[in-house]
């Protein structure tokens, strides 16, 4: 009698476990869809002002780059990338790197989660195109440069650190060409005679980074 009564008990707790899990799995399909939508109205909102990236999630049916469960390696890429812009000659500063990590963190809801997915995708094409043609406007410099900086389509970035190794991709918008190679490395010098002039003291970059930046484009068009 007693085995009778826990083979009894044990099928009924396993019915109710069982009962409880496809209640989860039944919660989980009708929910995941719902909050899909609020996402997607959450993201055309937060975008609204940008058509480059209603287009660009339109095409991806709304799915985020930065902030989906899968996206970590990404936007760890992208935030290390804005810290070390002065390798650049990029003055940190303009991406705010810090205040997009506290915005991350501090992420509790959809509208949260599309409004820093959005802010991450408009200081990573910010970085983009300053990395890849500079901050500065030849003419701003000198009127008689006659260089026009290119126009890259923000597709092109966008598409590019969603479907490359993101580490891969950020390294890929850096020019090329032998000019900026050689920049850098002056840069490189300026900055290791400073440190010896100034005892190894921290020395204020920012107009020189800022220069640093137009200034390709200045050796470019007079090569």
């Amino acid at each position: 009698m007693i085995g009778f009564s826990f083979v009894w008990f044990e099928k009924k707790a396993i019915l109710s476990l069982f009962c409880a899990l496809a209640l989860v799995f039944i919660s989980f399909f009708l929910t995941a869809p719902a909050r899909a939508n609020d996402l997607k109205s959450f993201l055309e909102k937060a975008a609204a002002n940008s058509p480059d990236l209603i287009r660009f999630y339109e095409a991806r049916g709304y799915e985020p780059i930065w902030t989906g469960r899968g996206d970590r390696k990404r936007r760890n890429a992208l935030i290390s990338a804005l810290e070390t812009a002065g390798i650049h000659g990029l003055p940190v500063s303009r991406y705010r790197p810090n205040q997009l990590i506290a915005r991350l963190r501090a992420a509790r809801s959809d509208a949260d989660q599309a409004q820093i997915e959005v802010a991450l995708s408009e200081t990573y094409l910010r970085y983009a195109k300053d990395v890849n043609t500079g901050i500065l406007r030849p003419t701003d410099l000198l009127d008689d440069i006659l260089r026009k900086v290119p126009k890259v389509d923000s597709q092109v970035f966008l598409n590019l650190i969603a479907q490359s190794e993101p580490v891969a991709a950020l390294a890929a918008i850096s020019p090329r060409m032998p000019q900026y190679v050689g920049l850098m490395k002056e840069k490189l010098r300026i900055e290791a005679d400073i440190a010896k002039v100034d005892g190894g003291q921290r020395f204020q970059w920012a107009h020189l980074q800022c220069a640093l930046a137009g200034l390709k484009w200045c050796r470019c068009a007079t090569d």
